[in-house]
């Protein structure tokens, strides 16, 4: 049983070479409060939700949300009143939050390898679809987006110097 846009179809049994049967229709909104079960996290339900950002212009119509991750999802997360729980560390790295097998990989890398794997036998298809990723002038490489708490100072006197460490670095802020 598959879910997908209406507007899709066509392009979905194009891709696939897989012939459908329409069971039903229905506007996506009714999916608003269901809930599925994630193939990563099967024995944690979570809740379809709608969003503007997500379109028919490519796809099923249906995308994954990851609230530290992205601008829309954060602004999301924020509307919803959700917990943003981030699962990669300052060098990219996936944490132990998401299990002992993905801990230490990078994110766009191995991680990804990895990730991609276990969910092989869920694929139903292969499509290359560029995601729109920020990208370093300079480098030339992708700017992974992570969410991270921050900390506001009011410097009550004088020019200051303030040092503090961040993953493996210790950055200086000159502050006025």
């Amino acid at each position: 049983l598959y879910i997908l846009a209406k507007d899709l179809l066509g392009s979905f049994e194009k891709e696939t070479n897989i012939s459908t049967r329409v069971l039903a229709t229905f506007p996506g909104t009714e999916l608003h409060g269901l809930m599925y079960r994630n193939v990563m996290f099967s024995d944690l339900a979570q809740p379809f939700l709608d969003a503007k950002h997500v379109t028919t212009s490519m796809g099923t119509g249906l995308v994954h949300t990851s609230y530290a991750h992205g601008n829309d999802d954060f602004r999301m997360a924020m509307k919803r009143g959700e917990k943003v729980h981030c699962f990669v560390d300052e060098q990219g790295c996936y944490t132990r939050d998401l299990g002992h097998e993905l801990e230490g990989k990078n994110v766009l890398a191995e991680g990804n390898e990895f990730v991609l794997r276990m969910f092989q036998k869920h694929v139903v298809h292969e499509h290359a679809y560029k995601h729109q990723y920020p990208y370093d002038w300079r480098t030339k490489q992708v700017l992974f987006i992570m969410q991270k708490s921050f900390l506001v100072m009011k410097v009550l006197e004088g020019p200051r110097i303030l040092r503090y460490r961040c993953g493996k670095n210790i950055v200086e802020i000159f502050v006025c």
